[in-house]
């Protein structure tokens, strides 16, 4: 894979974001026990989803294999402890996401660059 790809740099971006948005989310959340361990689940629609942990713990994770929060870093030139640090608190994750998110799930598509454009 190349980082030097646009679309590419532009799909692990969002990945980041994405997750960044999930254990950032501040809808109502409910706690349930799954294994004996308490799972916080967040409500959409009368329905549970299990993200905001699951998120946290991928964002926060010390693991480097393909796919993880610091092999996305790396590999695209992210300072993976700031971004880790930036994210430990609700307003480092908001100024993650006004800047590279366009404030709440409005990608900002006009900043990621176009194929032809690098």
């Amino acid at each position: 894979m190349s980082a030097e790809h646009p679309g590419v740099h532009a799909l692990w971006v969002m990945v980041i974001l994405q997750a960044i948005k999930d254990y950032d989310d501040r809808r109502e959340i409910a706690t349930i026990e799954v294994d004996g361990k308490a799972k916080r689940l967040l409500k959409e629609d009368g329905t549970y989803l299990m993200v905001r942990d699951e998120a946290k713990e991928w964002v926060f994770s010390p693991n480097k294999d393909i796919g993880s929060m610091y092999w996305i870093c790396a590999t695209f030139g992210i300072d993976y402890h700031r971004m880790v640090g930036t994210c430990s608190t609700r307003s480092g994750r908001d100024r993650v996401l006004q800047t590279f998110d366009n404030w709440r799930g409005k990608p900002n598509y006009e900043d990621i660059p176009r194929r032809g454009e690098v």
